[in-house]
């Protein structure tokens, strides 16, 4: 089974697609769940707001040096390309467990850290990779990081 490719223009498209993905049933081109996906994505829309956790050294030197040296560019890239390469690696802290009974408890968090966000209008948290963002561009890369997610759920009815 192969990932779709989304295209979400907003924060609320990915809850809509989540919402359905719920309700249709899914298959799983990935390895992640639902419950997983919205749990990962639901964790990195909340740092911004709340902070990154502080990874250990070397990890967090490793981080800094990516940031000052590559981080920039990748941004710009991922932002005009509005993809995220399949298998970039993540921190470990938000790969959840897998858990389908999950699913509903997860959406429903998520769309609260969803709402959280879009109100949101004090300072955001620097990237450990990417640096000081703008809201907009913190927001953009959100959506191409759910669009990348949950192009590993396939609906059921979007199968024939």
């Amino acid at each position: 089974m192969e990932r779709r490719q989304l295209e979400f223009k907003t924060l609320d498209d990915a809850v809509s697609e989540a919402r359905q993905l719920l309700h249709s049933g899914y298959d799983q081109a990935g390895r992640w769940n639902l419950s997983q996906v919205l749990g990962h994505c639901d964790d990195w829309l909340r740092f911004p707001l709340d902070g990154y956790p502080r990874p250990i050294f070397p990890i967090n030197f490793i981080l800094w040096l990516a940031k000052i040296t590559l981080g920039g560019g990748m941004r710009k890239k991922i932002l005009r390309e509005r993809a995220f390469r399949a298998g970039s690696a993540t921190m470990p802290q938000t790969v959840k467990q897998p858990n389908l009974a999950d699913d509903a408890a997860a959406l429903e968090q998520f769309e609260r850290t969803v709402e959280r966000f879009k109100s949101h209008r004090g300072p955001l948290h620097p990237s450990p990779l990417f640096g000081k963002m703008t809201y907009e561009e913190h927001r953009e890369l959100q959506v191409i990081h759910l669009q990348h997610h949950l192009g590993f759920l396939v609906p059921k009815s979007f199968q024939r």
